[in-house]
């Protein structure tokens, strides 16, 4: 079946959650977790709005899946429900709101396929004539109607509905209105005996907003890099429904039905006004879903043209910025930076602000830690990561957590200026174990585990606040 482009997967899922996991909250809850981000909606991938830290008491208000939305010093935002402790027998749990609709298809005889039975990326046929929804919900408009006997492609599952490619468009069907297509294979193929990789050599653009490249053919395999809209890819071959991907020297694997011969053509319009609030009433949620779904879409949009624009440009900048740096360095004497405890030092730095490695630093901001790293395309540890910074702008700082501890003037707590290096002990307060950049307002920046990543810390945090030891300011 032709591949068709579809509307972003995550839009869609974030919206279908609305509507399928609305459940009323009123408690309190304490935080788990050593530093939990609150983001704007229940997604990873989601902005985050803060940072609040273990046993801090704050206010929930939903239950959407496995995420809660709370309340927090005037914010509203969504938790992972493993970082927060809530006491499920104190809330007002109000899980009635299947609406008539939602319940519509439910009484199926045994003979239907059960939602267990529906895998992902496979093809089934259409048993009667049915419509073609734009959102799980049988009130929502029609995209088209799907003839019976036609043959559709399973892209998500969610309860009783199916998200599906049509004929000529993408939506929501009832899984009752499906069946195994008689020209898919049924049989498992044998464990020893996988599909042979074939080799061809092409062209192929990315044809949905976001998408992973992985490992291996399996979508259980580790993810490598996220792919764009209308990035260019090099196929190099084909395996078990996948194309082998080269993507700016990564190799990978992405499944076919995201991939095109051609660029999509996607014309953006600025004429519709984004909805900043949705009621989710029963009432209101599915003109507001549709809205939202529009609008959403329509913010994600951006050509290839201006994705190449702003690269271009991001590079020159880097490019011009290292030139700069590596003009000043050579004017200036290189000297070591292992030095007595107190005492000042002079480096072959650029001569930049605290606020400049402020700012360059927050570019990194959820990027991966790895022990021993030292640079973003591997991910950093604590030491890793402030030693990149600092030689970004000319700076030679010493590798280790120690080392720079001793690196440039002390300076007391109550003196912190952004850019600082704040050092502090182990967990068993043996020794000095961590480091970060201070950013102002009491806050720091740094690679803190493999958990966090790249986050933003308070320094009156109970875990950090206890273990501080010193500042040392190297600008």
């Amino acid at each position: 079946m032709k591949t068709k482009k579809i509307l972003p997967i995550l839009v869609v899922t974030l919206l279908v959650s609305i509507v399928f996991a609305g459940i009323s909250y009123c408690a309190t809850g304490k935080i788990t977790g050593n530093t939990v981000r609150i983001r704007k909606s229940p997604s990873t991938e989601a902005e985050i709005i803060t940072n609040v830290y273990k046993d801090d008491n704050i206010t929930v208000l939903e239950k959407e899946g496995d995420w809660y939305k709370v309340e927090y010093e005037g914010n509203e935002g969504y938790i992972f429900g493993d970082y927060i402790d809530v006491n499920d027998s104190d809330l007002n749990n109000e899980n009635e709101n299947n609406t008539e609709e939602e319940n519509t298809g439910n009484d199926e005889d045994s003979s239907s396929t059960s939602v267990s039975e529906i895998r992902i990326q496979e093809d089934y046929t259409v048993n009667n004539n049915t419509k073609l929804y734009i959102l799980p919900l049988i009130s929502c408009p029609v995209l088209e109607e799907i003839g019976s006997g036609s043959t559709v492609t399973v892209i998500q599952v969610v309860n009783n509905w199916v998200y599906v490619q049509g004929q000529n468009k993408v939506g929501w069907i009832l899984k009752s209105a499906i069946e195994k297509s008689d020209t898919t294979n049924n049989e498992e193929e044998p464990e020893n005996n996988p599909e042979e990789e074939t080799t061809t050599k092409r062209v192929g653009y990315v044809n949905v907003e976001m998408a992973n490249v992985r490992e291996d053919a399996t979508v259980d395999s580790e993810h490598i890099v996220t792919v764009t809209l209308n990035m260019e890819l090099t196929i190099l071959g084909e395996k078990n429904g996948w194309y082998n991907v080269d993507t700016n020297g990564t190799v990978g694997y992405i499944n076919k039905k995201l991939v095109s011969d051609e660029p999509v053509t996607i014309t953006t319009s600025r004429s519709i006004t984004t909805s900043r609030s949705l009621t989710y009433g029963r009432r209101n949620v599915q003109n507001d879903v549709v809205a939202a779904t529009t609008n959403a879409t329509t913010e994600l949009v951006e050509t290839k043209q201006e994705q190449e624009r702003k690269l271009a440009e991001q590079k020159a900048a880097e490019e011009k910025a290292k030139a700069e740096a590596a003009k000043k360095a050579a004017t200036k004497k290189k000297v070591t930076t292992s030095v007595a405890k107190d005492s000042p030092v002079a480096l072959n730095g650029s001569g930049a602000t605290g606020s400049e490695i402020v700012s360059y630093a927050k570019q990194f901001l959820g990027g991966k830690y790895k022990s021993g790293g030292s640079n973003p395309s591997t991910g950093f540890d604590c030491s890793g990561f402030t030693s990149y910074i600092y030689s970004h702008f000319g700076y030679s700082i010493s590798r280790t957590s120690g080392g720079q501890a001793q690196n440039g003037k002390n300076v007391s707590k109550s003196q912190l200026q952004p850019g600082d290096i704040i050092a502090f002990y182990n967990k068993g307060k043996t020794k000095i174990g961590h480091v970060g950049i201070y950013i102002g307002n009491n806050q720091f920046i740094h690679s803190e585990n493999s958990r966090t990543g790249v986050v933003i810390t308070s320094l009156n945090s109970s875990y950090y606040g206890d273990r501080f030891v010193c500042a040392r300011r190297i600008v």
